[in-house]
């Protein structure tokens, strides 16, 4: 279950609702990343490999917010990065109607 807090610390545009969240949870050892890198890197085209890279990042909050869900990034130089995405489950606090693509209000 999804509380306040963790919800919060996603790439949110609108707040959302507590409840069950199924996610799906990666986490790497590497070089981490700076408070810099990490405020960019879902900025369409920003890569820290080169000029004209960098769409994966964006595409995939895009995706994960047109399902009502976030993505929350945990990283600090040295420590490497963990990543959660969160979408709501079936039925659960955001989902509407099978297709309709918008939330159901009460």
């Amino acid at each position: 279950v999804a509380d306040e807090a963790l919800l919060a610390r996603g790439a949110n545009v609108d707040p959302l609702p507590p409840g069950r969240y199924a996610c799906l949870s990666v986490e790497d050892t590497g070089a981490g990343m700076d408070d810099t890198t990490r405020q960019r890197m879902f900025d369409p085209f920003f890569s820290t490999r080169g000029v004209g890279r960098g769409m994966g990042l964006a595409a995939v909050l895009g995706i994960v917010r047109g399902h009502h869900g976030t993505v929350c990034v945990r990283t600090a130089p040295g420590q490497g990065t963990g990543v959660e995405v969160l979408l709501p489950e079936a039925g659960g606090p955001a989902a509407g109607p099978q297709g309709a693509g918008t939330p159901v209000t009460a």
